[in-house]
């Protein structure tokens, strides 16, 4: 259950907005198509530098010397960026995960230990959501 009281630490709204397993899902995603370009440009740099690539005769021979000259580097600035895009996303949801705990933490700063307002009061403002005190209270 994600917080909503944010207002009692001064925040209009939830500071860390995600769902963290859908955030680590695409990051993974991520990781796969960096493990993709990586791979692929491993590949065409062997490709490029085995004997077979230079003996290649005729146009086509020609044309993949000359249009995959750049495609190795380009490959590996794709998985670089992809990688890195992927290790921002497992860090955004591990701060999505960390939330409630700080949630929980900023409140009780928040919230003052000598109570300066009524016992009922502090317990709603204490509350979470999910869970009520109120039903075992003896409200007459």
């Amino acid at each position: 259950m994600r917080p909503s009281d944010w207002f009692l630490v001064g925040l209009p709204v939830d500071p860390t907005p995600g769902d963290a397993f859908g955030i680590r899902s695409l990051a993974a995603k991520y990781g796969v198509i960096a493990q993709i370009a990586g791979e692929a440009s491993t590949g065409v740099r062997h490709a490029r530098s085995s004997g077979a690539a230079s003996a290649w005769v005729g146009d086509a021979g020609d044309v993949f010397r000359d249009k995959s000259e750049r495609m190795p580097g380009e490959l590996a600035k794709a998985n670089d960026s992809y990688e890195l895009v992927a290790e921002a996303l497992r860090v955004w949801a591990a701060a999505v995960d960390d939330r409630p705990a700080s949630h929980s933490r900023a409140t009780r700063q928040t919230i003052p230990s000598e109570p300066r307002c009524s016992p009922m009061l502090m317990l709603v403002l204490t509350s979470r959501p999910s869970t009520s005190r109120l039903g075992a209270l003896n409200v007459t």
